[in-house]
């Protein structure tokens, strides 16, 4: 019978462990690589967003190359958030020759192996420019005054944290749990009939 209940007891702990492990893949996957030298000094109040093949009738500097990857199920809105967002606090005011992809990604949970799947993500890269605004640009493409994006992207990127938190709380608890409940059951003398 004690058998019976360790084996019960064990099975019971490795499903709370599976269950309450950290799990990866179900965030935006953001990249910045500068290519300058030159210091952020002035955040701007906006940034404009350039396709690939747009003509680009205006001077620029380069300041790095930015890239988000979506999550499994994500938008092309948040994608192109984070993208702004990652290329905003790096100082630039637009992105240009923007790519839209797709990448193979996998998600699951760092504690069961067969909780993995494969998922494609939708990937934005660009190149993160300092635009040299003049009358000329504000006439074409008007002055932009947005970076409400900025807000977004902090909330998403909050709410992952305080996910990953209470992920890693659980899963401590659960292997305390765990740990109790085995030392206990086996502390227990078994009964010969």
């Amino acid at each position: 019978m004690n058998f019976i209940k360790i084996t019960v007891s064990f099975f019971i702990s490795t499903l709370i462990f599976q269950s309450c492990g950290v799990h990866y893949g179900y965030y935006v996957n953001d990249s910045f690589a500068k290519i300058t030298d030159e210091p952020c000094l002035q955040k701007w109040e906006g940034v404009y967003l350039f396709f690939e093949g747009e003509e680009l009738p205006f001077t620029y500097k380069k300041i790095g190359l930015v890239q988000a990857e979506s999550p499994e199920n994500g938008t092309a809105s948040i994608n192109l958030d984070y993208l702004k967002a990652k290329a905003w606090s790096n100082c630039a005011n637009g992105i240009i020759s923007i790519k839209d992809n797709y990448k193979t990604r996998t998600s699951g949970n760092y504690l069961d192996a067969e909780s993995e799947e494969v998922y494609s993500s939708q990937v934005y890269s660009g190149i993160a420019v300092k635009i040299d605004i003049d009358s000329a640009f504000i006439s074409k493409y008007g002055y932009l005054r947005d970076t409400s994006f900025v807000t977004r992207v902090h909330k998403m990127k909050y709410r992952e944290k305080e996910s990953e938190k209470k992920q890693v709380v659980g899963t401590t608890i659960a292997y305390a749990i765990g740990i109790i409940v085995a030392v206990v059951y086996l502390s227990k003398p078994i009964e010969e009939n």
